[in-house]
Order: structure tokens, then C-alpha cells, then sequence
């Protein structure tokens, strides 16, 4: 997630499940940080950012 700093590795069909503070919810695009393979481009991925539990 470039605009955030962060980085993990992903693994198909797992699911990541990470905490940080963020500024509001909403949903964000993440990009690939390393070369992979001829399929790099389509590396990108989403993640949703809720508001903590009441």
C-alpha cells in the first residue's frame, strides 16, 4: 500500500489480516512492490479500512 508505507507478503488464496490507524473507512488500492513474474502488472489487490467497534 504505497500511500500508507506498508508492506506484507500475500499468497494465493489466503487472506491478510493486519491492524494500522488510518485517517477515515473506506476501501484502497494496493500494488504489487515486487517483481513477480510476467503477470506483475495485474498484481494489484484492495483493502477495506473499518471503523473500530464501538
Amino acid at each position: 500500500m504505497p500511500g500508507l508505507r506498508y508492506k506484507t507478503d500475500a499468497f494465493p488464496h489466503h487472506v491478510n489480516t493486519l491492524t494500522l490507524t488510518l485517517d477515515r473507512a473506506g476501501r484502497r488500492r494496493g500494488r504489487c512492490a515486487e517483481f513477480c513474474g510476467q503477470r506483475h502488472h495485474t498484481m494489484d489487490f484492495w483493502i477495506k479500512a473499518v471503523p473500530p467497534r464501538a
